[in-house]
């Protein structure tokens, strides 16, 4: 599956980078409250900072071969 690299949880939202295989392609996307996609970034680093109003981000990442990983949510602080 999709192995990450690095983790950061930041007092205003997340990074990311993926640990690659091979010559896969990563798309991140960060999603919001209701399931709402707020940013989708292609690459093996990814970053999301919370707008005001917006209690929490998470991120999914898939590669290019269809598999996935899923991060807890991070809340504002």
């Amino acid at each position: 599956g999709v192995r990450l690299a690095t983790l950061e949880r930041e007092a205003s939202g997340i990074t990311l980078e993926m640990a690659p295989v091979g010559e896969e392609k990563y798309r991140t996307r960060f999603v919001g409250q209701s399931g709402r996609i707020l940013e989708e970034v292609v690459g093996l680093k990814a970053s999301y900072r919370l707008a005001k109003g917006e209690s929490y981000v998470r991120a999914t990442i898939e590669d290019s071969g269809g598999r996935r990983a899923w991060i807890q949510p991070v809340f504002a602080e």
